[in-house]
């Protein structure tokens, strides 16, 4: 059923990326954000052969435009009931500054498919499996490079380490560093950072703490790409160990990407808004980028989309 709806879906991220295309360098994020969501809600609610239910998103119901969380899209009344994970705009900053890497993306997979989690912060660990034996989130940084070095036959100066760029990941790059591993620092976009290890080995590992909607995102990627993921859901607040405990959720249970992305059907979704090193973002040509990834591999996709004038 997925399969014949996957277009459908498509449709979603490339409204959203396209809807951002005349506003890229902007310097407005929530402008943008904004942007995208409504464009991305308008086509969902025109789908009429499923029910979607939005149970990863970035807000609740009061933080509009936002997909919030329970949010409910498309045809209410279908037999054919759906979950979606969903970030309209991954990357707004890059958006608004006219940087690289910026994507529209979603999930969507069977009732039940994700777990439910609140919009926090995660600390998440990304590698392929096959170089992952040893591998712990629980581990020192310097414990995670020398075990993967030795996974890879290679020295520690020959790895390569993914890691948003913020102040709560100082300590970690400068340890990276001590050890002669190469650091990739980001502006944004973990989402992105995590395709580049599975898919283009840019980098060996990925490691630091994001947003926990991208971490659910990028758990499908992982399952689909014959990857390893561990995370942890990251509280500042006792407001974030509140929204933990409403779900169930024990802030130090270690989770894999299984536990995230729990059914083998769900499949991703992501348009290029902005160039980056794996999607071209929208163009003049009226083109959009996507890519398609299920547990049947991934598939990039070039579609005309509208024609400026």
């Amino acid at each position: 059923m997925l399969e014949n709806l996957i277009f459908k879906f498509l449709e979603a991220t490339e409204a959203s990326a396209i809807s951002c295309y005349k506003k890229v360098g902007c310097g407005d994020p929530m402008l943008l954000d904004g942007m995208a969501v409504l464009a991305m809600r308008d086509v969902l609610n025109k789908i009429t052969d499923c029910c979607i239910e939005v149970v990863i998103g970035e807000g609740e119901r009061d933080a509009a435009p936002m997909l919030y969380v329970g949010e409910r899209l498309g045809n209410f009344s279908s037999e054919t009931q759906l979950d979606m994970a969903v970030d309209p705009l991954e990357g707004t900053s890059l958006t608004a500054n006219g940087k690289p890497g910026a994507l529209s993306v979603l999930a969507i997979g069977p009732k039940g498919g994700f777990i439910t989690a609140p919009d926090i912060y995660m600390s998440k660990i990304v590698l392929l499996k096959k170089y992952s034996e040893g591998i712990n989130i629980e581990n020192s940084i310097y414990h995670n490079l020398k075990t993967l070095a030795k996974n890879k036959g290679c020295d520690v100066t020959s790895l390569t380490v993914i890691v948003l760029e913020r102040d709560r990941h100082l300590k970690i790059i400068n340890d990276i560093r001590s050890l002669g591993a190469r650091v990739f620092t980001i502006d944004d976009g973990d989402i992105y950072a995590i395709l580049a290890v599975l898919m283009f080995n840019t980098a060996d590992i990925y490691v630091g703490i994001g947003g926990a909607p991208e971490g659910v995102l990028s758990a499908v990627c992982v399952n689909s790409l014959s990857g390893f993921m561990q995370a942890r859901f990251k509280t500042y607040s006792d407001a974030d160990k509140s929204k933990l405990l409403a779900k169930g959720i024990d802030d130090q249970l270690i989770f894999a990407s299984t536990d995230l992305s729990i059914s083998p059907e769900n499949m991703f979704i992501a348009t290029g808004v902005t160039t980056g090193p794996i999607l071209e973002g929208v163009n003049a040509k009226g083109e959009s980028h996507s890519l398609i990834i299920s547990e049947k591999g991934y598939t990039f996709l070039n579609r005309i989309r509208f024609q400026e004038g």
